[in-house]
C-alpha cells in the first residue's frame, strides 16, 4: 500500500533498494534499461532510476541508495503530467512570468555555459526542508517568461531530516 500524501512528501529518504513502499517504483532500479520485470511493471526502469512515465515522475536514488531526488513533469509527449499536488503551490499552467511574480525572485536562474539546456531555476521551501528546482519549456532565455513550466525535482533541502520529509 502506499502511503499517503505525494510521492515526493514521502519517498525523499527511503532506501531505493529494499523500502517495501517503493518496491512498485524501484523494482528495476540497478537492472539493464527495457528489461522486462513482470505484469506489475508501471514504468521504464534505467540502470540508476526508476522512471514512471504514466505518473509524470522519476525517483533518482543518490549515493547513499536512499532516494534524493523526485522528479515531477508536465505532459510532454513522453511523460504524463504528474497528476497530483506540487510542492511551494506550484501548478503546470504557471510561466517564467508568473514564477517571478509569484515568489518575487525566491527563484534564481541557473546560468548553464556550453551545449544547450533548458531553462531553470532553483528556490528552496520556506522551510528549508526542500530544494526545489524548476525548468521551462524552453531553451531560449527570451522565451521564458510566456514558457510552462516542464519539470520540478524536488530534493533534500539543508533542513530535510528523515523524520520530517516533505
Amino acid at each position: 500500500m502506499t502511503p499517503p500524501g505525494e510521492i515526493w512528501e514521502w519517498a525523499l529518504g527511503r532506501n531505493a533498494f529494499n523500502d517495501p513502499d517503493l518496491a512498485r517504483y524501484t523494482g528495476g532500479v540497478g537492472r539493464q534499461a527495457g528489461v522486462p520485470l513482470g505484469d506489475n511493471v508501471i514504468g521504464i526502469y534505467t540502470a540508476d532510476e526508476a522512471v514512471n512515465l504514466a505518473g509524470g515522475f522519476k525517483l533518482i536514488p543518490w549515493a547513499d541508495s536512499t532516494i534524493g531526488s523526485v522528479e515531477l513533469y508536465n505532459s510532454d509527449g513522453q511523460f504524463q503530467a504528474y497528476p497530483g499536488r506540487l510542492p511551494v503551490g506550484l501548478s503546470w499552467d504557471m510561466t517564467g512570468a508568473d514564477i517571478e511574480a509569484v515568489y518575487d525572485g525566491a527563484f534564481q536562474f541557473v546560468p548553464f555555459s556550453g551545449s544547450v539546456m533548458p531553462i531553470t531555476f532553483k528556490g528552496m521551501s520556506d522551510d528549508g526542508r526542500l530544494a526545489i528546482e524548476i525548468d521551462f519549456g524552453t531553451f531560449i532565455p527570451a522565451q521564458t517568461p510566456g514558457a510552462r513550466l516542464h519539470r520540478i525535482a524536488v530534493s533534500r533541502g539543508p533542513n530535510w531530516t528523515p523524520d520530517s520529509p516533505g
